[in-house]
C-alpha cells in the first residue's frame, strides 16, 4: 500500500465465525456468534479474548442467528473459500456493518484445532458435531485431495491398536 498505516472502517456489529470444510464441494460445517461480555459494539475479538474466552466472551450457537443472515454468512464464507482456493478446512470471520450487512474481516486457512479452546472445534460442537468427527473430516479431505485411499479400520483393529 506504500504507506506507513492502513486505516479501515470499524464495523460495530455482531461478529460471526464460520467453519468451512472441503475441496471439490466445500461446505459450511458450523458457525457461532462471538458475544463480548463487556463493551458491546466496541470490542475487537483479540488474542487476549481468545486466551481468556471464558471470562471475556460468550459463544452463541447458530440457532441464535437469524436464518436469512445465517444463509448469507454461509454463502459469503463459501465464496471466499472458493475464491482463495483454500483446501481442506478454514475459518472465516465476519462482522456486521452498521446496516447489518456481513463483511469478511479475517480468513484463517490453518485454524487452531485444540478441542478445549480453539474456535473451530467449539463452533463445530455448537453446530452438533464432535471433535473426533471434525478431525476425521479434515483428514479425509486431505487424503482425498492427495489421491490417497482413506483407511478402512475395523472395530477389532481399533481395539487391538488401543491395547
Amino acid at each position: 500500500y506504500r504507506q506507513p498505516a492502513l486505516v479501515e472502517e470499524f464495523l460495530p456489529g455482531t461478529e460471526i465465525t464460520v467453519g468451512v470444510m472441503g475441496n471439490r464441494n466445500p461446505a459450511v460445517i458450523g458457525m457461532m456468534v462471538i458475544d463480548p461480555k463487556a463493551e458491546k459494539g466496541n470490542t475487537v475479538y483479540s488474542l487476549d479474548h481468545k486466551r481468556n474466552w471464558e471470562e471475556m466472551v460468550r459463544y452463541l450457537g447458530p440457532e441464535t442467528i437469524d436464518p436469512a443472515l445465517r444463509e448469507l454468512v454461509g454463502a459469503e464464507s463459501l465464496k471466499v473459500f472458493r475464491i482463495l482456493e483454500l483446501k481442506d478446512i478454514a475459518r472465516v470471520d465476519l462482522r456486521l456493518d452498521i446496516s447489518g450487512a456481513p463483511k469478511v474481516i479475517d480468513i484463517n486457512p490453518l485454524p487452531g484445532i485444540s478441542e478445549a479452546y480453539s474456535d473451530l472445534p467449539i463452533l463445530y460442537r455448537m453446530s452438533g458435531g464432535t471433535f473426533p468427527s471434525l478431525v476425521r473430516g479434515i483428514l479425509r479431505e486431505s487424503f482425498q485431495r492427495q489421491g490417497l485411499k482413506w483407511p478402512k479400520t475395523t472395530t477389532k483393529a481399533r481395539h487391538r491398536d488401543a491395547a
